[in-house]
């Protein structure tokens, strides 16, 4: 009892000593005073520069991951506090499929937060939840691996902390990651012939799948593939146990795929709507600089934040990202000095996570490249197949501290006089590369060293915590002290990649930003539109600065040619830069009424001949595939519908709209001939009319806009967001949780008994 006490009091301490290492990394969010995202590159824009501070005399570079998913969490939260499921954006590219893009992570638990929460405090605590989440899993699998609290604590630090989590909250990868150790625990369990236990790797699968991030997904399901195999094959499994444990882990992907059907399938739908090209990032290839940023990514500086296209994809992670403790990489020398010791269970473990680790990272390295033309792995990118290494280092780390507080004397003696060849070995190997990698243009790196100097500290700290638990092995001090030295280590290489700014800064109200608000209208005019997101500040517009549908990409394409089909998207202000005037829109001049002039130049216009959002026509040219090349502003619009003839009036009817959510629109048609009703938003699948209560075909016009037939007389007509996919999932998502809930429940009722 007292042995159970004491463990109980252990875990506890353990708990609340992650919690706080959370707390403080995020102390200025959670108190409310600071957003965690670095949005200062938005203040050199037009639209908020008039809000950057006098201390702010340079231009940071855009950070394309703050810029685009920040206004996706604002979305979010403005449609919980209307009410209102976010199925579609309404606010940028004339309306897009939010929901099915799933790298928005409406169902991620993580987003939580931003359902009750303003978002500027809400990022805070999702920051929050995701490290504590990491930790404890980390934690909770390591003690049920057989390791001692304190030791699980140095890997709950170590997880919490890693460059794909602490450092890339902002990004879907974070999301997914923090579940990993409860899969990896569950994948042990399937190799040791446990299969009961495939309920609770679905639901931890199904909870990474709805991260946002199928690629991050996909590559630490492949980690927990190989490590199944490897670890079967070192316990030397026979045929039949091994074909049970893959058939168990099948069935744990396949319910873990039904639980997430509610966002898997429409997101195959929108695959099919979008260009692989603007959805998915390609990610940087990885070379020997980038593996020595694993070691020691101080020593290279923050990497400068890359300007991803305006397509949604997530760019590349900086080097700094890939690193995963340097307290843990000093335990490898030690743990091969120790290795004829340990017992043979632990190190068929450790050793099928390092070698299913080394195949990823080899891969990432060498053979990224060869992955493309495959099916799901095709869209992985090489920083991505490093996921796995920060949780496999930290067991590693864990797995040698545990076997050196228990060697006798002799192994003791042993361990030590291999150690004296491996650990400089390590150190002179890192010293040379490092200089040359160090040498290379790549990043501006702080001083050396300084860097130098800072490492040798942690490497001080990890020498004399094992001469001291040599003398008097000490859990405690092994794994607290070794914990918070990692935990140093980690925030100090990550802290640059985590910023802080004033509310105030973040999508600032400015005098801009409130004219472009006062017509209530969606905004529409120059290119430079496409760079501004506009949608963190809740102003509609018609370019989008996240992910492209390809007709989206193909009439954006065609303004290059025909600027004035821009009259054709609803949007009656016209935000245009002097070059814009003098080019492309200086035929229309006379028909601009100057709304307001900025100091950077640029000019807000109310387009007098500007196509209203709703509006009749009752001319239009037949075809049977959209072609971008018969868009023509002079011509008839295109309808993919074969109409019956139509005869113009004298004048247009007109159409208003009465009513506007995300995903219902209502017009009111005044009394007209037979003709067409256009609403200028995005034509995708799913949405569908109904006039005057009746159902109806809702067509696509000019490749990109909704279109209904209307009979003569005045109507109500009302569109509205239904996707059969949508349903589908959400059929089979409720079919399976309830499978998997059979599952659990038989599952609890056995252990009871």
């Amino acid at each position: 009892m007292r042995l159970m006490s004491r463990s109980r009091i252990e875990n506890a301490l353990c708990v609340a000593l992650l919690a706080a290492i959370a707390l403080i990394a995020l102390y200025p969010a959670i108190m409310g005073r600071k957003v965690p995202v670095d949005v200062a590159a938005l203040l050199s824009l037009p639209p908020w520069e008039e809000a950057r501070p006098d201390t702010l005399s340079e231009p940071s570079p855009a950070n394309a991951e703050a810029l685009r998913y920040y206004p996706w969490y604002v979305f979010l939260a403005d449609s919980a506090r209307h009410s209102e499921l976010p199925l579609w954006d309404s606010l940028e590219g004339c309306g897009t499929p939010f929901f099915a893009l799933w790298k928005t992570r409406c169902l991620s638990p993580f987003s939580a937060p931003f359902y009750l929460l303003a978002p500027e405090k809400a990022l805070g605590f999702s920051f929050l939840l995701k490290m504590l989440v990491a930790g404890l899993a980390a934690f909770y699998t390591a003690r049920r691996l057989g390791f001692a609290p304190p030791l699980a604590f140095m890997a709950g630090a170590a997880f919490e902390l890693s460059g794909h989590i602490f450092g890339s909250l902002l990004l879907p990868p974070s999301d997914v990651l923090p579940w990993f150790p409860l899969l990896l625990l569950i994948t042990e369990r399937l190799a040791l012939g446990q299969a009961r236990y495939w309920p609770g790797g679905a639901i931890v699968l199904a909870l990474m799948l709805l991260g946002g991030s199928p690629e991050t997904a996909i590559v630490l399901v492949t980690f927990a593939a190989l490590y199944l195999a490897l670890r079967m094959y070192f316990e030397r499994s026979k045929g039949v146990q091994m074909g049970l444990s893959f058939v168990a882990f099948a069935v744990v992907v396949v319910a873990a795929l039904g639980l997430a059907a509610i966002q898997i399938i429409p997101f195959t739908e929108y695959t099919k709507q979008a260009d692989p090209a603007l959805l998915y990032g390609m990610g940087a290839p990885l070379g020997i600089a980038d593996a020595v940023s694993c070691f020691l990514p101080q020593f290279f500086g923050k990497a400068p934040a890359e300007v991803g296209r305006a397509s949604g994809a997530i760019p590349a992670l900086s080097l700094t990202l890939m690193h995963v403790g340097l307290v843990q990489f000093l335990f490898v020398p030690l743990w091969f000095s120790l290795r004829r010791f340990v017992v043979a269970q632990q190190r068929r473990r450790i050793e099928a996570m390092l070698i299913a680790a080394f195949l990823l990272t080899c891969l990432a390295l060498f053979g990224a490249k060869g992955l493309s033309p495959l099916p799901f792995l095709g869209r992985v990118t090489p920083d991505l197949l490093l996921a796995a290494n920060a949780l496999v280092l930290a067991y590693l780390a864990v797995a040698a501290a545990d076997e050196w507080l228990a060697l006798d004397p002799d192994e003791a003696h042993t361990t030590v006089v291999r150690m004296c060849v491996f650990l400089p070995a390590l150190l002179v190997f890192g010293a040379v590369v490092l200089w040359w990698s160090h040498s290379q243009p790549r990043l501006t790196a702080p001083p050396l060293k300084s860097q130098l100097l800072i490492a040798a500290g942690f490497l001080t700290a990890y020498l004399v915590v094992l001469a001291a638990t040599l003398l008097r092995p000490s859990h405690a001090l092994m794994g607290y002290g070794l914990g918070v030295a990692t935990a140093l280590q980690l925030f100090f290489a990550f802290h640059a990649n985590l910023s802080f700014q004033d509310p105030a800064q973040v999508f600032p109200e400015t005098p801009f930003i409130q004219s472009l608000k006062e017509g209530g209208s969606r905004i529409s005019g120059s290119a430079a539109l496409g760079r501004w997101p506009l949608a963190g500040n809740l102003v509609p517009q018609v370019f989008s600065s996240g992910a492209l549908l390809n007709r989206q990409a193909q009439f954006f394409g065609k303004l290059r040619h025909d600027p004035l089909l821009l009259r054709r998207t609803g949007a009656p202000a016209l935000l245009l830069t002097k070059e814009d005037i003098q080019g492309a829109f200086a035929s229309v001049r006379p028909n601009l009424k100057v709304r307001r002039v900025f100091a950077s130049g640029a000019i807000l216009f109310d387009d007098l001949e500007m196509k209203p959002r709703a509006w009749m026509t009752y001319e239009a040219r037949n075809t049977d595939k959209f072609d971008p090349a018969l868009l023509d502003s002079s011509q008839p619009p295109l309808v993919e519908a074969a109409l019956s003839a139509m005869t113009p009036p004298a004048r247009p009817a007109n159409a208003t709209v009465t009513e506007s959510t995300n995903s219902r629109v209502r017009v009111h048609v005044e009394d007209t001939p037979p003709g067409l009703l256009v609403l200028s938003d995005t034509w995708y699948p799913g949405w569908r009319a109904t006039v005057d209560g009746t159902l109806t075909n809702v067509v696509a016009v000019d490749g990109l806009f909704r279109g209904v037939a209307l009979p003569k007389g005045p109507h109500d007509v009302e569109f509205f967001y239904s996707s059969p996919r949508l349903r589908a999932g959400a059929y089979m998502t409720a079919v399976s949780l309830v499978l998997v809930a059979a599952a659990c429940l038989r599952l609890l009722l056995r252990r009871a008994r």
